[in-house]
């Protein structure tokens, strides 16, 4: 006989198997807990100055599965004319492709965990205890190539959205709170990271062009004080 308490709810052992939560549960939210931390420290080393920006998203995506916190990480930006352009992929570009996408909430490629965060700007974790039954179609496209459980995280520029970070996973997994802000801490250092490296490519591009003018330039401070003085 199962055992509950007053209300009828199970109890004990019997509530976390009712709700998944057994031994081997937690061994492995541990495990997804060190991935996560290892891609955050890993991150932290991947600041070269000489990367390009796609060799930086290129290397972050890779850096996702080398961690082992996904089977496929993709950064990607819906466009104007409502398309998935994928700007850096690590995985099989199959299950993005040809992706339906639209801003409208009602229409079917607006019913897509990427439509969901793009539009309301804000994270989407899969659950595998609450399935949207309005996102079907997407189950079906995941399953179709053997990945269960899906994360997306709004990426901004500037203050801006920017793109979305799509990681995919082959086992039917929650993503619990602690999971989420790590995750969101991540894509926050990227986001950082992108910004720098715009400044910094800025930058060498406003000195290339001091150096070669023909005219003599000074840069002041607001005191006057001279900050550069080209050739």
């Amino acid at each position: 006989m199962r055992k509950s308490d007053s209300h009828g709810r199970p109890k004990g052992k019997t509530l976390r198997r009712f709700l998944g939560l057994t031994p081997r549960a937690g061994e492995q939210a541990r495990e997804r807990q060190s991935h996560l931390l290892a891609l955050r420290d890993a991150l932290a080393l991947l600041m070269p100055p000489r990367l390009s920006e796609p060799e930086l998203l290129a290397q972050f995506c890779q850096l996702v599965l080398a961690q082992g916190v996904a089977q496929l990480a993709a950064i990607v930006r819906p466009d104007a004319e409502d398309h998935i352009d994928i700007l850096a992929l690590a995985g099989s570009r199959a299950v993005l492709t040809d992706l339906p996408h639209s801003s409208q909430a009602d229409s079917p490629g607006g019913k897509t965990p990427l439509a969901l965060a793009w539009r309301e700007q804000r994270p989407f974790y899969s659950n595998p205890l609450f399935q949207n039954p309005s996102l079907q179609a997407w189950h079906r496209r995941l399953a179709a190539h053997g990945l269960r459980s899906t994360a997306v995280l709004p990426l901004t520029r500037r203050g801006r959205p920017w793109a979305l970070l799509v990681l995919l996973q082959r086992e039917e997994v929650d993503w619990p709170s602690d999971s989420q802000m790590l995750l969101e801490s991540i894509a926050r250092t990227l986001c950082g990271a992108l910004d720098d490296w715009e400044n910094e490519t800025q930058q060498t591009l406003l000195g290339t062009g001091l150096m070669a003018a023909y005219e003599s330039v000074v840069l002041t401070d607001a005191q006057r004080r001279v900050l550069y003085v080209n050739q």
